[in-house]
């Protein structure tokens, strides 16, 4: 989590180790083997201006991917995209 902080705070982010500590907490919570749930707490927590939101997504997919490929990702983060069923709950009505 602390290396994910790093990447939204190097893209412009205004990340804090209290939204570090809020996220790793949320965690605690959250289906760490839903991507969509996932996405959705870290959000919450990293996000606090809806002009944020695009960067996020960017380091969500960028970091998360890339974790996966060096076979160090949260088991699930890579779960059904939207065109194999799964929902986005970035084009998802509120």
């Amino acid at each position: 989590m602390v290396r994910f902080g790093t990447m939204l705070r190097r893209q412009g982010l205004p990340v804090t180790l209290i939204h570090v500590s809020d996220a790793i907490r949320a965690l605690e919570h959250l289906d760490i083997t839903d991507r969509d749930e996932i996405y959705l707490g870290l959000r919450a927590v990293f996000v606090g201006r809806p002009e944020d939101t695009p960067t996020f997504d960017r380091c969500f997919d960028a970091f998360w991917r890339w974790q996966a490929e060096e076979g160090q990702s949260i088991p699930g983060m890579l779960a059904a995209s939207p065109a194999d069923g799964g929902s986005d709950p970035r084009t998802s009505a509120a």
